[in-house]
């Protein structure tokens, strides 16, 4: 056997991440949109019965001589007791249980005949396939680096947060330390301070809060506003482009008749 590479699922992101790869591994290896497709959505349902377990579920991927060719190898270890679903095999040619994995008690593989019998890929191939399954895409890498920004973001708001209650703890009022931390809008420091100073923080609190909701209303009608348009001449495109490849047909008979 070929190996081409492994994934422990243990979680959701390890999930989405590992079926995109196995969608472009089909893909490069020759299936067509469906043929990958079908392969994905086998392995997504086989990945699912071990995101509940302790250790998830360890899968390997390779191409095994099978079937008169090559033939892509989809392997599924469980840590506990896992019976895959009857319809399992409808998506391979083979579906076995405790192949590929010694010593596993609860492991399955599925073999899917590449569509052309005669590929047989070259060792630069192979490098690539085995690169690309296990570094991680742009998309992965885009995604990592917009979720510790996101977190990044949180934590320095929450120590700013922190700094204007110690300054509060200290006599200060609670407009100064806020306006300092240049995080929140001059406008409701502005607006914090006039309720401190009337003694009727938590009614202004209430109004900044209205005042915002009203912001966000606002904004989405106006997006809403924009997009009508654009979704009107694009149904009458589509529309008008019906009717006419019905009508056209039949425009062309006539004359035909008519000559």
């Amino acid at each position: 056997m070929i190996h081409l590479g492994e994934f422990l699922v243990a979680d959701e992101v390890t999930f989405n991440e590992s079926r995109r790869k196995v969608l472009r591994l089909a893909q490069d290896l020759g299936f067509d949109e469906i043929g990958a497709t079908r392969l994905a959505t086998a392995y997504s349902e086989l990945c699912r019965l071990g995101l509940g377990q302790p250790g998830g579920v360890r899968t390997t991927l390779g191409l095994r001589q099978d079937f008169g060719g090559l033939a892509l190898a989809l392997g599924f270890a469980y840590s506990s007791k896992t019976r895959a679903p009857l319809l399992a095999g409808a998506f391979f040619r083979t579906f076995t249980a405790n192949a590929g994995e010694p010593g596993a008690k609860w492991a399955y593989e599925g073999l899917a005949p590449l569509p052309d019998h005669t590929f047989r890929p070259g060792p630069e191939m192979l490098e690539a396939l085995r690169n690309r399954l296990a570094h991680p895409s742009r998309e992965e890498l885009l995604r990592d680096l917009e979720r510790k920004n996101t977190a990044l973001e949180q934590e320095i708001a929450e120590r700013k947060q922190a700094e204007a209650a110690l300054r509060r703890s200290e006599g200060r009022t609670m407009a100064d330390p806020l306006s300092e931390t240049n995080v929140f809008p001059s406008m409701v420091c502005q607006m914090i301070s006039v309720g401190e100073s009337t003694g009727a923080l938590d009614a202004m609190l209430g109004k900044i809060a209205d005042f915002y909701d009203e912001e966000v209303d606002q904004a989405v009608e106006n997006l809403t506003a924009m997009i009508e348009p654009f979704m009107m001449v694009f149904l009458g495109v589509v529309i008008g482009g019906l009717v006419v490849s019905m009508y056209l047909p039949i425009f062309k008979m006539a004359g035909m008749v008519g000559g």
